[in-house]
This record gives C-alpha cells, structure tokens and sequence, in this order.
C-alpha cells in the first residue's frame, strides 16, 4: 500500500504500469434483508481528500500535472495501464478526491477507481485518458458517489478507440461493472442532508456496453 496525507498527491509516472493484487475482506451477514457477504477492500493507493496521477509513457517527453489534469509536451507514444486482481485506488474524503489516468491502453477488471464524496466540500474529478481503448471489466468500478452534503464526482473518459464495459452473466457477482456518481447510496438521509448526484461524460470512436454493465447517476433524496 502507498498512502499519503490527508489532501497531498501521489504520483506514478513512468513507463507500463501494472497495479495488481489487492486485498479483500469478506464477512458473512444475516440480517433483515437475509444472508450476504459484506467485502470490504483495503487500498493499494491512497489519498484521502487528495489527488492521485497515473500516467504510461513509451516514449521522450514530459507529463506535468495541472490543475485540471496531465499535460503531455513533446511526448508521442503513451504506455499501456492496468488495475486488476482487486486493485483498489481511492481518494474519497471530506470532499471527494482526484484520480488522473493518462495511457494508450487502459485496463481495469476487478478493479476499482473511487473518489466518495463524505463531507461538506463538492466532489474532485475522476478522469482517464485512452489514447486508444478503455476497457472495465469483471465486476470493475468507477466511482465518484456522494454520501455527504458536498456534489458528487465528476467522471470523464475519453477513448480515442473503444469504450468497453462488460458486466458479469453471472448472479452471483453483485458488483456490476460500471461508472456510478450516485446521491445518497447506502444511508437514509433526505432534503438537504445529501447533496447532489455528480456527473458523467463518456467520449469515444466506438462503445460498447455487455453483460448488465451500467452507467448510474441517482439520488435518494
């Protein structure tokens, strides 16, 4: 695990990166609604109310992090990205994080990108950038909910190529595929108690959406 304070910034930038192998706890719970397994993921990377940069490069160049996300100068080829095996990066706090993923290829299944929302402050922005296909697979997540007063994430891909979400067939897998900037999920606050839903802008040549995959913005106030 790397974490960093409350609010700071952790950056890999570099060539390929394989994020991999995370750890899970799951709990049996019986309760009114019956018998279910509580999962609870531990972080590989973390920074609470901070912000987190991923960036592959395959080639000369530079990636300097800006306000509003990564800039490339000089630099013609991006590497490849990969979040699988239940990597879990998270920068959900007080006001939801940032997340920045620059790549050619960006793969993530059974892996998990999340900037909640828990407080007062508006939600940060969750971006990822494919130079050719985005691929979100296997129960994989991105997640800019709110379950504070502050506004949900903003969620922004753009794949030059192909978008592809791909849910699982089969019922046992409650964990859909899918981008969430969901209000108000799992507590039982109303009116003003919760703020509102985030957003969601998805760009790409082609997409594609397979298998119970989901895209969701609600709110249960």
């Amino acid at each position: 695990e790397l974490k960093v304070a409350e609010g700071k910034t952790l950056s890999l930038i570099g060539g390929p990166l394989e994020i991999k192998n995370g750890t899970i706890f799951k709990t049996p719970v019986t309760d009114s609604y019956g018998e279910w397994v509580d999962v609870v993921r531990s972080p590989l990377l973390q920074a609470a109310h901070g912000r987190i940069n991923l960036a592959s490069v395959a080639s000369p160049g530079e990636i300097i992090p800006r306000a509003l996300g990564l800039e490339r100068i000089g630099l013609q080829h991006l590497g490849n990205i990969s979040l699988t095996e239940h990597a879990f990066i998270d920068v959900s706090g007080a006001g939801g994080g940032s997340i920045y993923i620059l790549g050619n290829n960006v793969f993530i299944a059974k892996g998990y990108l999340w900037g909640k929302t828990l407080g007062a402050e508006h939600g940060g922005r969750i971006e990822v950038q494919a130079d050719n296909n985005m691929e979100l697979l296997q129960g994989g997540q991105v997640v800019g909910n709110t379950e504070g007063t502050g506004k949900g994430s903003l969620l922004h891909v753009t794949a030059k190529n192909l978008l592809r979400v791909a849910g699982y067939l089969d019922r046992r897998y409650a964990n859909t595929s899918g981008f969430y900037a969901r209000s108000g999920i799992w507590i039982t606050l109303m009116g003003d108690e919760i703020g509102d839903g985030g957003l969601i802008q998805l760009e790409a040549k082609n997409m594609l959406f397979e298998n119970g995959a989901e895209t969701s913005v609600s709110t249960n106030s």
